[in-house]
């Protein structure tokens, strides 16, 4: 007997790595929580969603690790480059769940008017261009990179269409199997309707079998194509599904399944972004370099969107209730060393302000990094201005300061989890209970106010002795940083207010070669992941942290008690709650002899002849030719 394999426990994208923790980054471990956990339930937007989280983690993670070395070394080096990244990351962090939670909730297939189908795919734009800008922003903003170092992809904004392409082809083949399941139930449509729904499926697949095959040329202009094709792929599977919906008026199905006008305009605007396509992914002109965009490429774009209104606008006079238009939406501080001379004495007390900030919780966060600059600008003054009044005045300055600095990081946990503990758990507390705490943290809160006023109270008379001119109110600053810290800790609540966790689950992931019945390779054990997690996140998860990620890429997951059962094979979109079972566990099959377009992760592939290739441009000069010589 075959030794029982040991379930590796495997990592969830939004645990940090490192057992490091802050209270200076507690908003951004409770906001990666609350995205990771919606996140993982989405539909669609997968691999740019994912990517965007475990990110949002390695960045979170090094700013912790940066607070570790302050507390070491005393690098103001470090200090300054961990400080100035955690309000970048709160700020993307926040500025994305609202279109976090929004996708998750979006069901293009279960709406009950053509209205609310062209609002939810409106919704989709929207959200799908959110999630890639706030990944594309935290790719390539410099205050992550100087985090990071070495750790950053030499080219992200690669990194960042290798995503978007992925999720996009991911996309157009859900639309397709939508409409081709639809249109096998339709037995009366007229055969010209038919045939412009045939094209418009080939184009579709078509443009998707062009980028696997053409993997390392995408560009953001092969991205708005693609997100032009799924629009249309949109239209054309809602109409495709309204008719086979008997809840549809027969006059609205009837108009949809004879509409040659229409459904002729809507294929032949797939055919021509088809073939403009191949004329990017494929160039002639061999100075040219795939995937390049001229100025007249990008006018040809432009006129794609526009004729896609004109299909919109067609749809609009078709006699369905209250169609709303779809628009497509165009998207269209220095790290110097402290400079006192070594003859010169620096206060002891300097040298415990820096590791201090890291444990100040975010309602202090932004007024604690003034009072340090202020001590720091103050103690590099000393050298010119070392008289005993001075140095009294410095001292004084920075014991108070350390004593407002500490009072904060005392009694941050009286009252930082209240702020940000806005989701709902099943336990409430009594009432009075709650007045009590609430009581105590207003005073704690009240405590640290009046001790902050008084370290810019000595800083200010300090900058007096010492005779600093640097025309700034300093009570005035300290104001405008507390206005900051209230303003985040309001935007945090509101945001997360009434948000619910789901609930947790455990999972044991059996990993075979081929079959069921093939050898167990291993197996993952994920301890505490959310019930609402589909089965996309898991496998994910899994082909990140196996060696054969091209077989792995290819792989299904199975029930784990199915049998030989054919049903037994899960949809990629099903919840991990619904697919484990009353034993908690799934089986993933890995696939070791099929290659396939992901086994790369669509990067670092050679470009190959492709015979199949050639054939479709040859296809889409005829098509040019019959439409007119070009590409309209």
């Amino acid at each position: 007997m075959a030794p029982e394999t040991v379930p590796i426990r495997a990592c969830d994208i939004t645990q940090p790595k490192s057992e490091r923790s802050y209270k200076a980054t507690n908003v951004i471990s409770k906001l990666l929580r609350v995205v990771g956990a919606e996140v993982c339930s989405f539909r669609r937007n997968h691999q740019v969603a994912y990517r965007l989280v475990e990110h949002s983690r390695n960045i979170y993670d090094a700013i912790n690790a940066r607070i570790h070395l302050v507390d070491a070394n005393d690098s103001w080096e470090d200090y300054e480059i961990y400080t100035q990244a955690i309000d970048p990351l709160e700020e993307l962090l926040l500025k994305i769940v609202p279109a976090v939670f929004d996708e998750r909730e979006l069901n293009h297939f279960s709406t009950s008017s053509w209205a609310e189908y062209v609002r939810v795919t409106g919704q989709w734009h929207e959200n799908t261009l959110a999630i890639r800008n706030c990944f594309r922003d935290m790719r390539t903003k410099p205050q992550f990179q100087a985090l990071m170092g070495t750790l950053m992809d030499d080219e992200p904004e690669d990194d960042v269409l290798r995503a978007c392409a992925l999720d996009d082809l991911s996309y157009m083949d859900y639309l397709l199997r939508m409409i081709g399941e639809s249109v096998q139930q339709i037995a009366d449509l007229e055969p010209t309707v038919k045939g412009c729904v045939k094209k418009i499926a080939d184009g579709i697949r078509k443009t998707s079998d062009l980028q696997r095959n053409k993997t390392g040329k995408h560009t953001q202009g092969c991205q708005e194509l693609n997100m032009l094709l799924i629009q249309c792929a949109q239209i054309a599977s809602r109409m495709v599904v309204m008719m086979v919906d008997a809840s549809v008026s027969k006059g609205i199905r009837d108009s949809l399944m004879s509409d040659i006008s229409l459904w002729g305009t809507l294929a032949q605007l797939v055919i021509d972004i088809y073939s403009f396509m191949v004329s990017q992914l494929i160039p002639k002109d061999s100075k040219r370099t795939p995937g390049s965009y001229a100025q007249t490429d990008i006018m040809i774009i432009i006129k794609f969107k526009a004729r896609y209104d004109e299909v919109v606008k067609m749809v609009d006079k078709l006699p369905v209730s209250n169609l709303a238009r779809v628009g497509f939406v165009y998207v269209t501080y220095s790290s110097t060393p402290l400079q006192v001379p070594s003859v010169i004495e620096i206060p002891q007390t300097y040298s415990r302000l820096l590791p201090l900030v890291g444990e100040i919780d975010r309602r202090y966060h932004a007024q604690s990094l003034l009072l340090v600059t202020l001590c720091r600008q103050a103690t590099s003054s000393l050298a010119t201005r070392s008289s005993i009044c001075s140095r009294n005045a410095l001292e004084r300055a920075l014991d108070q300061t350390i004593a407002a600095l500490e009072a904060a990081g005392r009694h941050a946990g009286s009252w930082s989890g209240r702020p940000f503990n806005s989701t709902r758990t099943n336990s409430t507390p009594k009432r009075n209970d709650c007045r009590e705490e609430d009581a105590a943290a207003q005073d704690s809160i009240d405590d640290c106010a009046r001790l902050y006023e008084r370290s810019v109270e000595e800083l200010t008379a300090c900058f007096q002795i010492m005779d600093i001119q640097n025309g700034v109110d300093h009570r005035e600053r300290l104001r405008q940083a507390r206005s900051k810290d209230d303003a985040r800790v309001a935007e945090v609540n509101e945001k997360l207010a009434e948000y619910e966790h789901p609930s947790a689950v455990e999972v044991t992931v059996d990993i075979h070669e081929n079959t069921r019945c093939g050898q167990k390779i291993g197996a993952f054990l994920f301890d505490s992941i959310p019930s609402t997690a589909r089965l996309e996140y898991l496998k994910y998860i899994i082909v990140s942290q196996l060696e054969g990620q091209a077989s792995a890429q290819s792989g299904h997951f199975e029930l784990e008690d199915g049998g030989n059962n054919q049903s037994a094979s899960l949809s990629l979109d099903s919840e991990v709650k619904d697919a484990i079972g009353h034993k908690g566990a799934v089986v993933f099959i890995v696939h070791q002899s099929d290659k396939n377009f992901l086994s790369e992760g669509l990067s670092g592939c050679e470009e190959q002849p492709n015979k199949q290739l050639e054939e479709e441009e040859e296809e889409c000069q005829e098509c040019q030719e019959e439409s007119g010589g070009e590409v309209k």
